[in-house]
């Protein structure tokens, strides 16, 4: 049993690792540990799932994803669509039941491979490349990797102002979450950037301590100096264009709704929906709506928006029965994040979704194992 948790563990550390720089690595090592998982409770440890409130409206979401996808307008991209939700659903079982006395080891792993592919980014994407917008590339699109970036800085700035460190690893996070908010600032998206302020604030008025203070302003300088000194940031953030197109955008969402009320275009099919339903002002076609709850109701209809409330609810209901430390705060904190930040991007899917899952996961609880909580 001991080299199974060895090797569970040196499978989450390179997929932890690999989240934001190898695609295959990432798909290899989540694959073999999901088998690992599977094997070791079929075989070797036949206790029941730790089963939380977040896990049955992770369940409930699937359920729902399955029914929405055999009506689908595309049932291949549906599939996608409903894998993702797998991986997110997957992931966090796992950490709950397998990783509950290795949440330093998730916690770290998750902090230093997201500030190493920072560095990355910065060196070759915006100074040897001149990209205008910071990507990082298993990530995907500036505003994926914003959102992924957002939820890493606000679970290290929780882990700074209330875990209890040494002044040595307070320092090494201190500089983690300094190079996490340049490369969050970089990508431009002002989405992140405004769901990053609201989860900060949302800790200011949380506890106002010196630190949360110190840390905040640490925030404004680094955003304020960068919106001097990069061009691109100034053009971006004073660019109304974009907010224009994502109105129009949710317009035709909300018309294909109209025409597809109970279960929605499909997951994934929101690039499938008829060009009547789009403007003249909307000259690109986009595979998603911009916004989390727009997106839901096109792709799922209501069933699957009552589904995503659902999850919400179940996930808020876990981190309450949680115990009062950092993780707890931190959670909350995620959630406000995803929350703002889908009222202009969709959150929730690809690998910012498992990154939420994964500070989910991280939450204590005063439970004998193998209970419902």
């Amino acid at each position: 049993m001991s080299k199974i948790k060895y090797l569970e563990s040196i499978l989450l550390v390179i997929f932890l690792f690999s989240l934001p720089f190898s695609e295959t690595l990432k798909t290899i090592s989540f694959l073999l540990l999901v088998f690992v998982f599977l094997i070791k409770r079929i075989i070797f440890d036949k206790k029941k799932l730790v089963i939380t409130p977040l896990t049955i409206g992770l369940i409930i979401y699937l359920s729902t994803g399955c029914i929405i996808t055999f009506f689908a307008l595309d049932i291949h991209e549906s599939l996608k669509g409903l894998l993702d939700i797998v991986k997110f659903t997957l992931v966090y079982i796992i950490l709950i039941n397998e990783f509950q006395n290795r949440k330093i080891l998730i916690e770290y792993c998750l902090i230093i491979s997201t500030t190493l592919a920072v560095i990355w980014g910065l060196i070759f994407w915006k100074i040897i490349w001149h990209k205008p917008h910071l990507e990082i590339l298993s990530l995907g699109h500036f505003n994926h990797t914003s959102i992924f970036l957002g939820l890493v800085i606000v679970f290290t700035f929780c882990k700074i102002l209330w875990d209890n460190l040494t002044k040595r690893n307070l320092f090494f996070l201190y500089i983690c979450f300094v190079l996490l908010t340049i490369g969050l600032i970089f990508t431009t998206s002002r989405a992140s950037i405004l769901g990053l302020v609201s989860s900060l604030l949302f800790l200011l008025v949380y506890n106002r301590n010196k630190k949360v203070v110190f840390l905040f302003f640490i925030f404004l300088v680094i955003s304020c100096f960068s919106f001097l000194l990069s061009k691109d940031f100034q053009r971006k953030a004073l660019n109304c264009g974009s907010v224009i197109s994502r109105i129009h955008i949710w317009e035709a969402g909300l018309k294909a709704f109209r025409d597809h009320p109970i279960l929605g275009v499909g997951l994934r099919c929101f690039g499938k929906i008829d060009d009547k339903y789009y403007g003249k002002y909307v000259r690109v076609r986009v595979d998603h709506a911009h916004n989390l709850f727009i997106n839901h109701l096109t792709q799922m209809g209501i069933l699957g928006f009552m589904a995503l409330l659902i999850l919400i609810f179940c996930a808020f209901l876990t981190f309450q029965k949680s115990c009062h430390n950092y993780r707890k705060i931190a959670a909350y904190a995620s959630l406000t994040f995803i929350l703002i930040n889908g009222i202009f991007n969709t959150t929730l899917r690809w690998e910012h979704a498992i990154a939420f899952m994964i500070i989910a996961a991280l939450v204590d609880f005063p439970y004998e194992k193998n209970s419902f909580y």
